[in-house]
């Protein structure tokens, strides 16, 4: 399907931001997770991103400064429908 789903959120500070997928779908296929800033024709322009299976730990973790920023997670290709997942996005 190769879809996505993004979140903006805003630091009114600089600190460290750590971004975890603790769910998708059941736990067996990986996805795409990344961080980056809303940009226009797109949902977030992503600076990093990595393919990986939901877990505890977070899979990003960013310095970044005062700003508006957005994480994603997306469809590596390996989706043929909709899929449910949870997000965790850790900020000051």
């Amino acid at each position: 399907m190769r879809g996505s789903a993004s979140r903006a959120f805003t630091l009114t500070t600089g600190g460290t931001v750590k971004v975890t997928l603790t769910t998708f779908g059941d736990g067996s296929i990986a996805a795409g997770v990344g961080i980056g800033v809303p940009a226009s024709g797109a949902p977030c322009s992503l600076a990093e991103s990595v393919v990986t299976i939901p877990g505890d730990a977070p899979q990003i973790v960013a310095s970044a400064d005062a700003g508006t920023y957005c994480a994603q997670v997306f469809d590596t290709g390996a989706l043929s429908a909709d899929t449910p997942f949870s997000l965790v996005i850790e900020y000051p």
